[in-house]
């Protein structure tokens, strides 16, 4: 009986250690870490491999040392099923979880990468304060800090029905805290969410995309997003230079209630972008610039392509600044694309210390075009400021607007 107990817990004892995470769909193999269900020498092309279970721990995620462990290379064209489990930050990790290889495609579908960090609320009540809005990250103690993104693709990524949430930073090098995207990569986000992503003291973006990044967002959510104290920046989205041949879209994509302490929910350093069926709410801004700057220092394609921004809605959003520097709700800077088109949108109860609905400056002669949209219950300097723009407005409602400074 005694022998037959001890086989029975030593069987036990080994089937936990090797408890399988993944499963290739197609060889039904399983494995015991991420890495080696990404890496195994009979994983082909084109390969499914599902999650089995939640992820929270390096062993896990690799069979290397702990203080080996620098990221999971993707080296092969992969789907990465996550049936909703949850692949968890290590706590004893704080550097890249996944690093998706040159020409390599890669889709993760239903994945949810959870930075651990404790629960934070922004509170957006008793504005301003100082001349910004604090938002309380986190307290120093027990944060899991991360370095870098979680995800850097140098391929081709899909990111579908994925969330990535919960993460903190303190680090100045964490570009792209969700997803940096390097230069001649393509990253596609689709029905897939931003949420919780904080930063304190320190720069930081939910995706950063390098010049010549091909980028689509479409039916997702950035929420509750933020950076606190410092001087530093944050956007959601930022869209580096010299994207001109390959212009960003983002279509019926939600962007409600981020704050950063300077500049934009979207910052884009690229001469046009499309924009449609999208929501910009109650984001806020506590010192410098707007819910969209838009801008291309580089002239690359100076009068060739135009933005279109087409039934999207600005509502609610705030820039608050005792300095009067929150630009408006969308900022033009150094506009070299051809024209700027809106089209069906509504600017409605936008709140901004200095700025308009549209500001303009050190633009090219470009156009702005209006059509079918309205603007009311904004309080701010004005509806439009243009200094070189030619302004047509359409089929328009301009209605219970304030002006703030007369």
């Amino acid at each position: 009986v005694f022998v037959l107990l001890g086989i029975i817990s030593l069987f036990w004892s080994l089937s936990y250690a090797t408890e399988s995470v993944a499963i290739n769909e197609r060889t039904n193999t399983s494995y015991a870490t991420l890495q080696e269900a990404f890496s195994a020498n009979e994983v082909r092309a084109g390969d499914s491999i599902k999650l089995l279970k939640d992820i929270d721990e390096i062993n896990e995620m690799t069979n290397v040392a702990e203080n080996s462990f620098s990221s999971i290379l993707i080296e092969k064209d992969i789907i990465l099923k996550g049936n909703w489990f949850e692949i968890k930050r290590p706590r004893n990790y704080w550097g890249t979880l996944f690093t998706i290889q040159w020409g390599t495609n890669v889709t993760f579908s239903g994945v949810v990468i959870d930075g651990q960090a404790p629960d934070w609320k922004q509170n957006f009540t008793g504005l301003p304060n100082q001349w910004y809005i604090e938002v309380p990250v986190l307290a120093w103690s027990g944060d899991i800090s991360a370095t870098n993104s979680s995800i850097i693709n140098k391929g081709n990524l899909l990111f579908s029905e994925s969330i990535i949430k919960d993460m903190v930073s303190y680090s100045n090098s964490a570009y792209g805290l969700g997803i940096k995207s390097l230069k001649g990569s393509t990253l596609t986000i689709e029905k897939s969410e931003f949420r919780h992503l904080g930063w304190k003291w320190f720069n930081g973006w939910a995706i950063y995309t390098e010049s010549g990044v091909k980028l689509k967002v479409k039916d997702s959510i950035f929420k509750n997003n933020a950076i606190s104290w410092g001087h530093y920046f944050w956007w959601a989205i930022y869209i580096g230079w010299g994207n001109d041949e390959k212009l960003p879209e983002i279509e019926n994509t939600q962007f409600i209630k981020n704050h950063a302490m300077n500049w934009w929910a979207i910052g884009m350093q690229t001469a046009a972008i499309i924009i449609k069926g999208s929501q910009f709410i109650a984001n806020t801004v506590g010192n410098d610039w707007s819910a969209i700057d838009i801008r291309d220092t580089t002239n690359s394609q100076l009068q060739k392509d135009s933005s279109y921004i087409d039934n999207t809605i600005f509502s609610g959003n705030i820039g608050i600044s005792t300095k009067n520097q929150s630009l408006g709700t969308i900022n033009l800077a150094s506009y070299h694309g051809k024209e700027l088109n809106f089209n069906n949108c509504e600017f409605i109860n936008n709140v901004w210390a200095m700025g308009w609905a549209i500001w303009d400056y050190g633009n090219k002669l470009a156009v702005i075009n209006i059509s079918k949209s309205l603007f009311t219950k904004n309080d701010a300097d004005g509806v439009f400021y243009s200094q070189n723009m030619q302004i047509s407005l359409k089929d328009s409602i301009i209605t219970w607007n304030i002006s703030s400074n007369g």
